[in-house]
Order: structure tokens, then sequence, then C-alpha cells
């Protein structure tokens, strides 16, 4: 991977892995691996703690950035990880600086007290990291299941945009959804297993309610995909069959969806009997309560053994 030649790197997302694969590769670029051992340098979270206040690490931080290579031509590189300034709501939270020795006038500790960490550290950034050759870079994790997310809209990472080089390495499972849907619809055992654990892989966290909804919701499209075809003789409009049996939530009613996916879901569901389906619905039921164990549970199952066997129920071909 290419990197522009700038002093301020800023990788955030909720890809752990691929922020810290753009890590190993920045670093390699701008350090030899001699001169790693004595420009390089790492602050991050205590092991209780998930976040790193800017304050707590200010001096260190800045005299690292301010410390001259002993190598000729050689930059210092210092990371940080996980700053909590640069996240939005309570993570975001501005403090006050502390205030520091108790000789200063009175006029200079109430200027002090109105400048926070932020402003501090971007006017830093601004005026005397570009009189150094040092490198900083930042790695945020979002965490999307918590809502938390980087406050784009702050000074502090506008700052950061603008000085520097920022990437967004976003993970999205709408794709792997799609997949998924396609596979369970195909009646393709194979495929569904593959797709289901690349997903697990990539957002252990968030995958296993992500697989779960998209797997209900398209059972149930096709219950209702079968009961349409069924009732189409009693019912002679949409609307008539809409609000008399299906749900009025639009993520689970099959008239709602647009064409090209009700087009899909009737050619599905001719793969699987009505019995299937119901009895698909019922064996979630359980499934369901594991994505929520309770602390008095005497054993939760892996899920993802338990959809597997979920799924090899389900699609395995009829004999």
């Amino acid at each position: 991977m290419k990197f522009p030649e700038k002093q301020i790197y800023f990788f955030y997302g909720n890809e752990e892995e691929r922020l810290n694969q753009a890590r190993v590769e920045l670093v390699s670029f701008l350090l030899t691996r001699e001169e790693r051992e004595e420009n390089y340098v790492e602050f991050s979270p205590s092991a209780t703690k998930k976040y790193l206040p800017l304050a707590s690490v200010m001096p260190e931080l800045l005299a690292e950035l301010g410390t001259m290579s002993f190598f000729p031509d050689s930059k210092r590189v210092v990371v940080v990880y996980n700053l909590q300034e640069l996240y939005g709501g309570e993570r975001g939270k501005r403090k006050p600086p502390a205030e520091k020795e108790e000789k200063e006038e009175k006029g200079e500790k109430e200027e002090k007290k109105k400048i926070t960490p932020e402003a501090y550290f971007i006017k830093y950034l601004q005026d005397q990291l570009p009189q150094t050759h040092n490198v900083l870079i930042l790695i945020n994790v979002e965490d999307l299941e918590e809502n938390i997310r980087i406050a784009e809209n702050s000074t502090l990472v506008k700052a950061l945009v603008k000085l520097g080089h920022h990437e967004h390495k976003q993970f999205s499972s709408t794709a792997l959804r799609f997949k998924l849907e396609d596979a369970i619809r195909e009646r393709n055992l194979p495929k569904t297993i593959d797709i289901s654990r690349s997903w697990i892989e990539k957002d252990e966290e968030s995958s296993r309610r992500g697989i779960f909804q998209a797997t209900l919701k398209l059972i149930i499209l096709m219950l209702q995909a079968k009961i349409s075809l069924k009732k189409k003789e009693t019912f002679n409009l949409q609307s008539d069959l809409t609000k008399t049996l299906f749900p009025q939530d639009l993520k689970f009613n099959y008239f709602k969806e647009h064409d090209f996916v009700q087009k899909k879901i009737m050619e599905g569901q001719k793969r699987y009997t009505t019995g299937e389906l119901t009895e698909a619905l019922r064996k979630l039921l359980p499934i369901n309560q594991y994505l929520y164990p309770q602390t008095t549970d005497p054993y939760v199952p892996d899920f993802q053994i338990i959809m597997e066997r979920f799924f090899v129920e389900l699609i395995s071909q009829r004999r």
C-alpha cells in the first residue's frame, strides 16, 4: 500500500484487523527495521480501559513528538490508540485542562484555563510538529454495536483530516447479508455455511444478530409468499392480504418489499415446503434466546455451531 508523505495519519473504523494492517504497512513505509528500536513509540489505554484521555498523556506525547532522532534524516514515529476525544457522545466530552505551577500569576492561570487539551493539541500539530520530521499515527476503533463512533464534525477530527491523511476502515455487513439470503433461497448449504463463517470472522460481535435476523426475515417472507399464493382466490387485493394476514412492520411484510426482491423470494419459496419453513421458525425461537443470554443461564452454546446445525437441518435436500 502506498501512503502520501504526511506528518499525521488518522485511521479509524470498525475493522480492527484492517486498521492494524494499515499501521504495520505505514510503519514499514516510514522506518526501517533498524530504526524502529529507537524511533518507534506507542501510547495505548491501560489494560482496564478502552479509551485513552488526551490529558493523561499530553506531556509525554508532545515530548515524544518533539524528540529528534539519533539517526540523520530519520523520523520519530508515535502511534496513539483509541484517543478518547476523537469519539462522539459521552466519549468525546471535553474536560478542562489541569492547572500547572502554583507560581504562575493569576492572569496567566485564567487564560490557560480557557484552553482545552484538544485546542492546545491542535495548535501544537499546526505550529510545532512541522518544525520536526516526526510522524503521528492515530488508530481509533469504532464499536457500532455500542454506538461508539468517531465525532467527524468535532474540531479535533476536522483538524486531523485537514492537516494529515485519513482513512476509514469500515466493514459493511450489507453485501454479506444479501449473499446469505441468496444462498438460503438457492438451498445451497456449502455456500450458506461459507458466507456465515466469513461474516463471523469479519465481525464476531454484530454478526450473530445480523445472521439471525437475516435468516429469520427471509423465512418469514418465504412463508408469506406461500400464503399469498394459497389465499389469492380468497383475497383479490394485496391490500387485503397486507391488512388481514401480514404484520404492519415493513421489515416483515412480503408486499412491502421491492418488486425485484418479491420475485426472488417467490422463487426461493418453491424450494421449501410450508412445513419446513414453519418448523424453521419454531427452531429459531430458542436460538433467539441465546443471542441475549441471562446471567442465570447455566450454559450458553456457541452461536456459530447452533446456526450451522440449523442451516444443515433446514437446507439439506429432502429425501
